[in-house]
């Protein structure tokens, strides 16, 4: 997926020479010196400069794709009322860390938050639909994105909204009945105007991401002047044509005769609309999407500030901020202590400074690094347009209007001679100075209002060195900056801030960052690592401490790395067996000396959400999980014996391995940890079981001794019907379905619920991980979503979805179940991902994140007994699946697909680790035939079979003979 971007010329030659600081953008264009082409004329610049245009079969046929898909993101606007940040373009507005979130960059623009969404969306358009294009100054932010993208040639997303919200932007006139259907659009209509529509039509905000198919980028070259018998553009160069205004008010059913494409509007269910057109824009969206998270358990960093919206990044400040400040943005800049501030500031770029600086309100004050060592000063008012003749009494600059500026520092007719024409926005007012020529003098006659003429008096040296030094307009400002200076700033400032977080880390939002990312930029700058959190801390700070100095050490000592790794894993482990400690028992006989207990117990298909139930991530968020009990070949597959014997020993056995060992001591029984023990299992099992001085309520000398008062040894054997590595949930659920054994033996009392916590605890007694929703989905029956709420204890709940589609023949008769006989033992793919989880790896968080979205979407497909819906639902769990771990899909499981891929729906390998089961959705009972066939004539391995399955209304079941 290509994602393009235009900016203003020097931004764009500038991103194309450091190319490796931006490694998310593919490419960067401009539009032509002196003509602007508006944003459809400039979505069809950036396609033909990026080499497509119409003619190659990409264009011609839908069903061809030459080109990758690409976003074109437009962030080359003049900026007039958000000055600080033209000469970067908006997209580069530095964004701070939300205070709710976590894998955020400290370094991170507003291009970075934009671009997740929009890469889902393309990533879900149908075929065809290959040209996402994107506003620069908007944000839509949504916690999922699982709407259907309908097919159209072009589809424009729409969000509900206020109609005064809705009168500020383009907007979607849709037929009541039909919300999707466009009727038409319209640019800013006035309150009468929506009012006028709401009996008959709805109206939704228009968003600035429009999807495109080939053929609508067609129309799009030919309104913009290409001829397609030369290849070229009438007048070399694409014509003024703007997307929204002009291209798109032809669209819709009231001019089905002027425009032929078909339209779709794709509402978003719970989306926010974000925009960033204006200096309040800008610190009301910042402000607004910092805190549309309220509940504090949510919420990392525990700093308040005296007003929500007061924002400080990458700068050094001195001051203390108090309840009459607010709306206040400060980025790259110093604030020395001698500053006095109030409200309405956009403060950025200023350097080092010892100045005593008295801001009015509504004053904004840039500092643009301009040639080796000047800067140009730039202040102006919060409210200010930069629009208008410069000697006109409408308009303004600093709050005040331009005439009354220069005549409170009494410049005389032929001194204003220069300013008396022209825009303001051309205007050369903003000098150019080197910083040893700054005084803080000066710059209050610079800034002074008509409320503070104090300031102005005697102002005549400063009213000289203004008109003697070199001055750029706004429009000059952007062509002059010395981006290689802004950016070397930036990263200073970075640097300083960095440790100061790392210092503050109770108030800050350093833990919370991406911590290998994070880790990095300390090593790149050659930064120590920042004092430990105390041992009061909670344990999930102490672990991101643990792991992010496993990464400063990476490069440099894989012994060190290693060190803090384990350290890290032991501390979740210990933070989380904490809870049972005082929880001490007293196994007791619970059957007659003639009786064995038997268990037994499904095993479980995962359909949604796996992954999200695995710690540290369900201790940080939650889980959700959508799976089902199944049992094979008519029998539950994982089989457990209990019976007393006469000798003080445990003896245990296993059938499938043919292997047994006899168990004497409690040494015996601790030594479980031991990846790969036959028996690590059972053994953590009686630990928790309480036969280990570390778990019991009583103390012993020995095991014999406290297996004679228990009343006898015990013989415990194991059955399990299916192969190691499976990828359904055999082990965890041998464990629960042995710790259920053992409750109903001694007389522990467990339930079901308490028996899947203590495998997770067991799971981590044996150091492999893993999380709850193998053994939920083994010992609770039938098909569930199955969720938890944050926290170190992890006891979540279920809710039982209906079971009509894996039961009603016509449906459960296409799910065909095969052992491919190719397994992944998961605990390095777990130890892998678990990582990424301990460092808030941004990639990993999302795609949970989505996961944890997507159970929710999967378990509605099931309660709507929607069979496309959710075989739809299973290719995407396989899609996600692999997004988080690449090599899941291995060579030889996609020759399997590749041999079947025209008789099925969707698949999935099921488990972490893409284990041996495949999960296959047929397209109908023929294609059944042909899958089983075909895949018994080619077969993998020798090993490879189709398993009978049917869902288990029991789950773990517990007798006695």
């Amino acid at each position: 997926m290509d994602k393009l971007l235009t900016l203003p010329p020097k931004v764009a030659r500038y991103v194309k020479k450091h190319k490796k600081e931006f490694p998310e953008i593919t490419d960067v264009f401009s539009d032509p010196v002196n003509h602007k082409l508006g944003s459809a004329g400039g979505t069809v610049n950036v396609l033909w400069k990026h080499g497509i245009v119409p003619g190659i079969p990409e264009m011609t046929d839908q069903t061809t794709c030459a080109r990758p898909k690409r976003i074109i993101i437009h962030a080359d606007g003049e900026s007039r009322r958000l000055p600080t940040y033209a000469p970067v373009g908006k997209s580069f507005i530095p964004f701070p860390v939300f205070k709710w979130g976590r894998g955020q960059r400290i370094d991170q623009t507003l291009y970075d938050v934009q671009r997740p969404l929009l890469q889902k969306i393309l990533e879900k358009a149908p075929l065809g639909l290959n040209t996402l294009v994107a506003s620069g100054d908007a944000l839509v932010w949504t916690d999922t994105f699982s709407e259907k993208i309908p097919e159209a040639d072009v589809v424009c997303i729409g969000i509900w909204t206020q109609p005064e919200v809705a009168a500020r932007h383009g907007v979607f006139v849709c037929p009541r009945h039909d919300p999707a259907s466009l009727h038409h659009m319209l640019q800013k209509p006035s309150l009468e105007t929506l009012q006028s529509l709401t009996g008959e039509f709805l109206f939704l905000l228009d968003a600035g991401i429009w999807l495109l198919s080939d053929r609508a980028v067609a129309c799009l070259f030919e309104s913009t002047g290409w001829d397609a018998e030369k290849q070229a553009f009438r007048h070399e160069i694409p014509d003024y044509y703007d997307l929204y205004s002009e291209f798109g008010c032809t669209l819709g059913t009231m001019h089905a005769s002027l425009q032929p494409l078909t339209v779709r509007i794709l509402p978003l269910r719970h989306a926010e609309f974000y925009h960033f057109g204006s200096n309040a824009d800008l610190l009301q969206s910042t402000s607004m999407l910092h805190n549309r998270v309220t509940d504090q358990r949510e919420i990392w960093h525990k700093k308040v500030k005296p007003n929500p919206d007061i924002f400080v990044q990458n700068s050094v400040t001195g001051i203390q901020f108090n309840h009459e400040n607010s709306h206040i943005w400060i980025e790259n800049s110093c604030i020395s202590a001698g500053w006095k501030l109030r409200d309405h500031h956009i403060l950025t770029g200023i350097p080092d400074n010892t100045w005593c600086l008295d801001l009015p309100a509504g004053i904004c004050l840039d500092f643009i690094p301009v040639g080796p060592e000047k800067w140009c000063i730039r202040p102006y008012g919060f409210s200010d347009s930069f629009k208008g003749n410069a000697m006109d009494q409408d308009t303004h600059w600093q709050n005040q209007t331009m005439i009354r500026w220069f005549q409170a520092r009494d410049f005389r007719n032929d001194e204003l001679a220069t300013f008396s024409t022209g825009d303001i926005y051309d205007c050369s007012i903003f000098p150019v100075m080197k910083k040893q020529d700054v005084t803080q003098e000066f710059l209050q006659w610079f800034i002074a209002t008509a409320e503070n003429p104090t300031d102005v008096t005697s102002g005549l040296p400063h009213k000289l060195n203004w008109l003697k030094a070199p001055r750029f307009s706004a429009r000059e400002i952007i062509k002059n900056v010395n981006l290689s200076r802004l950016s070397a700033q930036r990263e200073n400032a970075k640097k300083r801030l960095l440790v100061s977080l790392a210092t503050n880390y109770r108030q800050s939002v350093f833990y919370q960052l991406d911590l290998k990312q994070t880790a990095e930029e300390y090593v790149s700058a050659k930064l120590p690592l920042p004092q430990p959190p105390g041992p009061n801390e909670n344990v999930m700070t102490r672990i991101h401490y643990l792991m992010f100095c496993a990464s400063w050490h990476e490069k440099h000592s894989k012994i060190k790395a290693g060190k803090y790794k384990k350290q890290a894993f032991d501390l979740m482990r210990e933070g989380m067996l904490d809870h049972i400690h005082d929880c001490r028992l007293h196994p007791a006989l619970n059957v007659q000396r003639d009786q064995i207990l038997w268990g037994r117990s499904p095993i479980r298909l995962d359909l949604a959400g796996g992954w999200t139930d695995t710690p540290p991530y369900c201790i940080l968020y939650g889980g959700k999980v959508v799976n089902m009990a199944v049992e094979l070949n008519g029998q539950p597959p994982i089989q457990v014996y209990i019976r007393v014997t006469d000798q003080p020993v445990i003896v245990i056995h296993s059938i499938d391995m043919g292997l047994s060992e006899v168990v004497k001591t409690y040494e015996d029984v601790a030594a479980h940890s031991r990846v790969g023990s036959a028996f690590s299992i059972p053994k953590a099992a009686l630990m928790l079981a309480g036969f280990h001085p570390g778990y019991a309520a009583f103390s012993h000398k020995s095991l014999k001794s406290q297996l004679l008062d228990f009343g006898g040894g015990l013989d415990i054997t194991l059955m399990v019907a299916v192969p190691k590595g499976s990828g359904l949930g055999t082990s965890s659920i041998l464990a629960a379905t042995i710790l259920g054994g053992l409750s109903e033996f001694c007389t522990l009392g467990w339930n079901k619920h308490e028996i899947a916590y203590r495998t997770l605890l067991l799971e981590q007694l044996l150091t492999t991980g893993g999380g709850w929703q193998d053994q939920l989905g083994g010992i609770f029956e039938g098909v569930k979503l199955i969720e938890s709420i944050p926290g170190l204890v992890q006891k979540p709940v279920i809710r039982w979805a209906p079971d009509y589609l894996f039961t009603r023949p016509e449906t459960s008769s296409l799910v065909l179940l095969y052992y491919t006989g190719i397994t992944r033992v998961a605990k390095h793919i777990l130890t892998d991902i678990v990582e990424g989880m301990f460092l808030n790896s941004a990639k990993h968080l999302s795609v949970l994140s989505e996961m944890k979205q997507h159970a929710m979407n999967t378990c509605e497909a099931i309660q709507n007994n929607d069979w496309d819906e959710l075989t739809a639902s299973i290719r995407y769990s396989w899609e996600l699946n692999q997004k988080l771990d690449s090599g899941t899909n291995t060579p030889e499981i996609a020759s399997i697909l590749h041999l079947i891929k025209e008789y099925i729906l969707s698949c999935k390998l099921l488990g972490a680790g893409g284990g041996g089961y495949l999960m296959i959705f047929a397209r109908d009972i023929q294609s059944v035939s042909r899958i089983r066939t075909i895949l018994k004539q080619h077969p993998p391995n020798a090993r490879a079979r189709f398993v009978d399955w049917k869902l288990s209304g029991t789950g773990l079941e517990l007798t006695k003979s």
